[in-house]
């Protein structure tokens, strides 16, 4: 098991696995106030790499879990983008939001 620590604290480590008698690497990081982030590796540079990557973006705080993105297939990624915008088109027909509540916009002729 290979091991990352900052402050003598355990942040981020891989270990290894053997799948059908190959191995892949897992990549551990875990920090306080953030989820545990994990992914698998067929080499252990990549795991390194990967969790060298992810532990300074979740100590300066802008770490984004990207497990829901990776996970999705393009079929869910096209229901969730149209139950969305169905519903925002719900919503303006309810607030009426096709025309400003001012009226429609008239332009000025030239000359004046």
């Amino acid at each position: 098991m290979y091991r990352i620590c900052v402050d003598g604290q355990f942040i981020a480590g891989a270990s290894r696995q053997s799948v059908n008698r190959q191995f892949q690497y897992q990549a551990i990081v875990r920090r306080r106030g953030f989820k545990v982030a994990s992914g698998t590796f067929e080499s252990k540079r990549d795991a390194q790499d990967w969790a060298a990557t992810i532990e300074p973006e979740m100590r300066r705080g802008i770490f984004i879990d990207r497990s829901e993105a990776e996970s999705m297939t393009l079929r869910e990624l096209l229901m969730r983008c149209s139950e969305e915008l169905l519903a925002n088109a719900r919503m303006a027909r309810l607030l009426n939001l096709r025309e400003p509540a001012f009226g429609p916009v008239r332009r000025a002729p030239a000359g004046e």
